[in-house]
């Protein structure tokens, strides 16, 4: 599906059983370079069981616009994405490499319905993102 999001168009995949099922959605977000692909091993078991969402960020995969240069930024369209598909949650995230700094970046503005957090080859820059995974 195509989300036109702040002006932009972004790629998301959704499969799974449908949401509000009791089981929170589960969101994957790529990192640098990558796409939606990158969980498609992921995609073929756990949504057999769990409602996915796989984005691809802006100027990775199908989407369109340019990358952006902070882990911030690319916060914000992961975020207008929550609120366009998963509102009022639960989820769980599910960030690689630079996918986990986003989430990590989410998470530490305490949304309400983030459930979890699964980080994988992700780094800590900023202390309040040491704070979330700590304090939550």
């Amino acid at each position: 599906m195509e989300l036109n999001v702040r002006g932009e168009t972004l790629c998301v995949l959704e499969s799974g059983p449908e949401r509000n099922t009791g089981r929170p959605t589960l969101v994957f977000i790529h990192g640098a370079g990558g796409d939606a692909a990158v969980w498609n091993a992921q995609e073929r078991d756990l949504g057999k069981r769990h409602s996915l969402l796989r984005l691809e960020l802006p100027a990775h995969g199908g989407s369109s616009g340019k990358g952006e240069d902070e882990i911030f930024s690319y916060a914000r369209w992961v975020e207008a994405v929550l609120r366009e598909r998963v509102d009022p949650g639960p989820c769980i995230l599910v960030g690689h490499s630079m996918g986990g700094a986003i989430a990590l970046e989410i998470a530490a503005g305490q949304p309400t319905g983030l459930a979890g957090l699964v980080l994988m080859h992700w780094w800590v820059r900023e202390p309040r993102w040491t704070d979330a995974v700590t304090t939550q």
